[in-house]
């Protein structure tokens, strides 16, 4: 999947859907031209956004569940996107519930619908809840075949949840055992660095090197184009780097963390500044932000001077304790 070509069909598919004029049709279009617009950000984002929540309000009541089903993931998806995690977790609630009374509803849409609802479960420090829907997902996805809903699962943040449950070697067999497609740097390649570059953080090896090397691909594949990757490709490399002691490398991309403009850049920023530089009013103040934005995860990394599960002073089973949770048997 290369996000700007991605980006420019759905634009088309808007388009030819309102010309046409069917109301499911519409409503689908207008939904995941929501979550492309959250993704993308910029300066018209926030009014676009509301045009598109408007329209959606207007079609919605004509059009089928399964729509309905969609206009919630794209909607959660969208609200994820832009950092709104509480509204995030209601719109794809929603969806989850609709996608299960349906038969037969298109495998990738579930997919996509849990694979949201865990990451943002993720940021919302339900630990637990993550360590045992992942991994039960994952299985769901091996009894049926389906490789796309295994890689929903593994890559990404989704592999976090064999590191809340102290299974690295488990998530890097999973992972080897996943097919990655060589050629240009797309998302799919992205979401495997992603984990594994904090698989390698949690077991500790050089995950900064891994980043590293990966990046000129990244770099030159577009993705950086976009907000939520600019932010969520500049969190890792400041995990990666401040994990690995390279002050030097974390100040340069918090500095890029920063220029993203995302709203929980600012306190993953001040996290990083604060722990590298031994500044604990600057953490207190990051601990702060997080919990103003529902952020639970980052609030107990800021109470614990940790930068987050996937460090080898981090365990994620210690963030566990401190937080309060458990596993369940």
């Amino acid at each position: 999947m290369h996000l700007a070509e991605s980006a420019v069909a759905q634009a088309r598919f808007t388009a030819l859907a309102l010309k046409e004029g069917r109301p499911d049709q519409v409503g689908r279009a207008l939904a995941v031209e929501y979550s492309y617009v959250m993704l993308t950000g910029g300066p018209g984002a926030k009014t676009d956004g509301e045009e598109l929540r408007a329209a959606m309000e207007r079609v919605g009541p004509s059009v089928d569940t399964a729509t309905q089903a969609m206009m919630h993931l794209s909607t959660g998806a969208g609200e994820y996107f832009r950092g709104a995690h509480e509204s995030a977790e209601g719109e794809l609630t929603k969806a989850s519930e609709r996608y299960a009374g349906l038969l037969g509803a298109r495998s990738w849409e579930r997919a996509n619908c849990e694979m949201y609802r865990s990451w943002v479960a993720l940021e919302r420090g339900e630990l637990a809840s993550v360590a045992a829907s992942v991994p039960a997902q994952a299985e769901l996805a091996r009894e049926r075949g389906d490789v796309l809903y295994r890689q929903c699962f593994h890559r990404g943040f989704g592999g976090t949840a064999w590191l809340i449950r102290d299974e690295p070697a488990e998530l890097r067999k999973r992972l080897d055992d996943l097919p990655l497609e060589s050629g240009t740097f797309q998302l799919p390649h992205f979401l495997d660095l992603v984990a594994r570059v904090r698989l390698d953080l949690y077991e500790g090896a050089d995950g900064w090197r891994r980043f590293e090397a990966a990046w000129p691909a990244l770099r030159m594949s577009g993705q950086w184009l976009f907000r939520w990757p600019r932010y969520a490709i500049a969190r890792l490399a400041v995990q990666a780097a401040l994990g690995t002691g390279r002050a030097r490398e974390t100040r340069r991309w918090v500095r890029r963390l920063l220029l993203t403009n995302h709203p929980a850049a600012r306190p993953w920023a001040m996290l990083a500044t604060g722990l590298l530089e031994q500044r604990f009013r600057l953490v207190e103040r990051a601990q702060h932000l997080f919990e103003q934005q529902g952020m639970t995860l980052g609030a107990h990394a800021a109470e614990h001077h940790l930068v987050g599960v996937d460090l080898p002073c981090a365990r994620p089973n210690a963030l566990l304790r401190a937080a309060a949770l458990s596993l369940p048997e």
